[in-house]
């Protein structure tokens, strides 16, 4: 166990130092989003080529010069992870490794034994890099989370959408972090993710729910949202409808979303003359595309009137990325040759 704490101190501490020396934390609170583990790959001059692989995740290559493999069939929290895992043999100096399915299913701060010491910090680092506590802390704050409000399955499925990492892990760095206890992680992780996308929209039924559900609120308005296409967002803003002002919702339609669900749920008692609802919007991502999805709240009869208020939220719908070398090391290379 000794060994295995000292593997852990060991990932995460290389894992801050690399953000400081990238300034990651700086970029990060002038421009909040998903930690690019790629582009932190490419920073150190690491060839990352993304190729189909067979019962592999990933490796870290060191012959004839050191490179990253990422295997291109997996969801993008899993390349994003596996990435992070290789960055980090790379930056404690470990010989080279192939890294198999279970790469997902382990962690070290689940503290069990015959973990291999190298891939323990390499694992932490992993972690630390994708979801360190500035991040956590800064996330928290920003959507008004308490450690209590950590306990519950939800907010550490929307923390982890937000890393672009997967629950599991997000449940065991809020351990490592002491936001949550270990019995508190255990009950957590034995929780199915599939429930929990029910419960933020259970009148959706997709075809299936291997999709992700991004939940936003008033606290999101500016945020960016990383999805693939089926993957839902769900918008809900308060309506000042006793004034007459509603949300028009004619955003998404410009949008490469799709509107799949548009209600009103009562704060005070339902009927009540003059009460506050609150206006659920769902909207699926219908194709890749980039863009911002624009909604304002107005009175209907008053088009020319400024708005009461306004919300935003960008977007970046791909598909599983193309194979082979990292998009901007490959526009390099050709540069460099033309």
């Amino acid at each position: 166990m000794a060994e295995l704490r000292k593997a852990i101190l060991t990932g995460t501490y290389e894992a801050s130092r690399v953000h400081d020396e990238l300034r990651t934390r700086d970029r990060w609170e002038a421009n909040p989003g998903r930690i690019d583990v790629f582009a932190a790959i490419d920073y150190f001059r690491l060839p990352l080529m993304f190729r189909p692989m067979e019962g592999l995740l990933g490796a870290y290559l060191v012959d004839p010069a050191p490179g990253v493999l990422v295997n291109i069939r997996r969801p993008v929290s899993v390349r994003r992870y596996t990435a992070a895992h290789e960055l980090g043999h790379f930056r404690l100096q470990h010989r080279p490794s192939l890294d198999g399915e279970d790469l997902i299913a382990r962690t070290p701060f689940a503290a069990r034994t015959g973990y291999d010491e190298r891939e323990a910090e390499a694992d932490a680092f992993a972690i630390a890099f994708l979801l360190p506590p500035w991040f956590v802390l800064g996330q928290m704050q920003r959507h008004g989370w308490k450690a209590a409000d950590m306990r519950q399955p939800v907010n550490v499925y929307q923390l982890g959408l937000r890393a672009g990492v997967s629950y599991e892990a997000t449940c065991y760095a809020l351990k490592n972090y002491r936001v949550i206890t270990t019995a508190t992680c255990h009950e957590l992780v034995e929780i199915t993710l599939k429930t929990v996308k029910q419960k933020l929209v259970p009148e959706y039924a997709p075809p299936n729910w291997h999709l992700d559900v991004w939940q936003l609120n008033q606290r999101d308005n500016g945020s960016f949202v990383e999805a693939a296409p089926g993957d839902v967002v769900d918008v809900s803003l308060f309506e000042h409808s006793g004034g007459g002002y509603l949300w028009d919702v004619g955003g998404v339609s410009k949008s490469d979303l799709e509107l799949v669900a548009d209600r009103r749920e009562h704060l005070q008692a339902e009927g009540a003359v003059g009460g506050h609802v609150v206006r659920r919007i769902t909207a699926k991502a219908k194709t890749p595309g980039f863009g911002s999805v624009q909604l304002v709240e107005r009175r209907p009869w008053e088009p020319g009137v400024e708005p009461l208020s306004s919300y935003r939220f960008s977007y970046d719908i791909s598909e599983a990325g193309k194979t082979g070398l990292l998009e901007a090391q490959l526009d390099r290379m050709v540069e460099e040759a033309g």
